[in-house]
């Protein structure tokens, strides 16, 4: 199967409502969609947005993408995803690889998931996402995620005072209960003795993990040795080229994964298998468009070790199709070969 020819557009990823975080609003943004045609015919789709104040401008990586989309018609697509470059940039070598990847599971005639591992599973526990200021708007929000029959929800902190940040993880606590998981990000945002306070506050039973609680990987240790509770890693571009000894070296039990920060969803995978039980993989979106949500919801299918992944984003964005919407807290995807038609 050969590559012979490909297109290359913008995609605007307009959100339906502002996202507040730790580290700063998350809002509309531009995007790229890549489509490579085989010589078969079939058509694989990758796409990509950097998140606002990414180093690389889009420009630039729709450059990266064209080039090597130039340099690979009437390639073989097999070999092209054996020998993908190692100085792409993340975000480039993800929509790269997609398009690649999803020909290739078209070909096989399944769907992405089992494509990357035989046997995975089409359903995908998601956790639901909160961010509000208000605790009451906390509470209702949270409520509403355990009714809807979220396993788990994601607070986002950071973007209030200390004190008014323990009232909202509090509200969130007595909201979902004791069967289900909360888990809060702060986005690096937190000094440490911020977030120990924090936590000390509102109980170190009631929280599963908090995600980036401070800007230094370095201090995690300290941050769960004083206050009980895990830290996540939301692993960082740089950390792209060697995830499972970066991860193993930051001495964290859940990461964080973003298939456009890391490279793409054979590294994930790579990672999560090569890393074993010791360590629970969560797959995350970046607020993104269908296709990249579809590939990532894909490899969260085929992470072995089962967890409530960071991906019921998809009524946050314009234009997700429902097919990509959590339903009683997991997204069951389609069994439409590849990464499905989105």
């Amino acid at each position: 199967m050969r590559l012979k020819s490909f297109t290359l557009e913008t995609d605007d990823i307009r959100l339906t409502q502002e996202l507040t975080t730790g580290s700063g609003s998350v809002g509309d943004r531009s995007g790229l969609v890549l489509a490579l045609r085989s010589a078969d015919g079939p058509v694989g789709r990758g796409a990509t947005a950097p998140l606002p104040g990414a180093a690389q401008r889009l420009d630039d990586l729709a450059a990266e993408i064209e080039r090597w989309a130039s340099a690979h018609v009437n390639h073989d697509i097999d070999e092209a995803v054996t020998t993908m470059p190692t100085d792409l940039t993340p975000a480039a070598r993800f929509a790269i690889h997609t398009a690649l990847i999803d020909l290739q599971a078209q070909a096989a005639e399944a769907p992405l998931a089992q494509f990357l591992r035989v046997g995975s599973g089409m359903a995908v526990a998601t956790n639901a996402l909160v961010s509000s200021e208000s605790a009451a708007e906390v509470y209702e929000r949270c409520r509403s995620a355990v009714d809807d029959g979220f396993s788990a929800v994601k607070l986002k902190v950071g973007f209030v005072e200390p004190g008014a940040d323990a009232t909202r993880i509090i509200a969130a606590s007595e909201a979902c209960g004791s069967g289900i998981h909360l888990r809060l990000d702060a986005n690096c945002s937190w000094a440490l003795d911020d977030a120990v306070h924090v936590i000390g506050r509102v109980g170190r039973h009631r929280v599963q993990y908090v995600e980036d609680p401070v800007a230094d990987v370095g201090e995690y240790a300290s941050f769960t040795a004083e206050t009980g509770v895990e830290a996540a890693v939301d692993v960082p571009p740089e950390w792209a080229n060697d995830l499972a000894a970066r991860i193993e070296s930051s001495s964290c039990r859940y990461v964080v994964m973003k298939p456009a920060a890391v490279g793409g969803v054979d590294r994930i995978l790579g990672s999560a298998v090569a890393l074993g039980d010791d360590v629970t993989t969560i797959v995350s979106s970046s607020i993104d468009g269908p296709i990249a949500l579809a590939a990532a919801a894909h490899v969260a299918a085929a992470v072995p070790v089962p967890a409530a992944h960071g991906l019921a984003t998809g009524p946050l964005v314009e234009g997700v199709p429902p097919e990509l919407f959590p339903v009683h807290g997991s997204i069951n995807l389609p069994t439409t070969s590849g990464v499905g038609d989105f």
